[in-house]
Parts: structure tokens; sequence; C-alpha cells
């Protein structure tokens, strides 16, 4: 095993970790503030998993005060390292804030211009994908 490869295994067990500590599984005791504490430290390294996770936390005030701005910057960093969860997450909260394109706005610019509706995504089931990905997110930390 490469010395990169140990360190990649390293910093998945320290987001693991922290997962459990927000979550109290694993036989780990709920304790936000010990998982906020490790997500901060793997975020200054770059840690893409760390940075949507603390996002979490700052989007909902767990273990830190709440921050929605914080947390749009932590899922927009981790975001452009291609981090799936990231990407729902952002969506999510700029939809909420009405920053995002919701399926609502989409259906307005589809009635004003009928030609642009396959640019913007109108055929991609209704984002049932996103939905089904947002409810798996859910069982993974009880915030969400």
């Amino acid at each position: 095993m490469s010395k990169r490869q140990k360190e990649q295994q390293q910093e998945k067990k320290t987001t693991e970790k922290a997962r459990w500590m927000l979550e109290g599984s694993h036989g780990m005791t709920r304790d936000a503030d010990a998982a906020v504490a490790l997500l901060e430290e793997k975020v200054k390294d770059g840690n893409a998993e760390a940075m949507w996770m603390l996002g979490v936390c700052c989007e909902f005030g767990m273990g830190t005060e709440q921050d929605v701005e914080r947390a749009e910057q932590l899922y927009e960093h981790a975001a452009k390292k291609r981090n799936a969860t990231a990407k729902l997450m952002l969506g999510k909260l700029k939809s909420k804030n009405g920053r995002g394109r919701t399926e609502m706005n989409l259906e307005r610019e589809h009635e004003n211009n009928k030609t642009e509706s396959k640019d913007l995504g109108m055929n991609c089931g209704g984002g049932q994908g996103k939905n089904a990905e947002l409810g798996e997110q859910k069982q993974l930390l009880p915030c969400c």
C-alpha cells in the first residue's frame, strides 16, 4: 500500500468516526462538538467529505453555531472537488433560500420559452434521483 493510500484510508477512518459521533452510532456516544473538531481538522487538509459533513453541522447548528453562509461555502468547496453529496446539499440549500433553480422555476422558464426546456433539464424525471439521494442522506445524519 502506497503512502497516499494509507493517508486516504486514515482520512476515511477519521470522517467515519466523526459521522458516528454525530449519529451516536457504532458504539460512539453522540458528541457533535468533538465531531466538529475532527471535521475542522480534516477540512484544513482539504478533505471533501469532511467539508460537506461540516457544512451540514454549520447549516443545522450541530456542534457549532448555525452559519448557513459557511455551510454554503463548505458545500461549494467540496462540490468543486467533485463530491456528489456536497453538490446535492448545495442545491438543496440554494433551493431552500430561493437562489436555486427549483422545479417550479424551471416550469415557469419552460412556459416563457419552450425552446430552452431541454437545456434546462425539464426531462430529468422530476428530480427523483435527487430525492432518493436525499432520503439516503437523511439516514446518514439525523439533522437533514
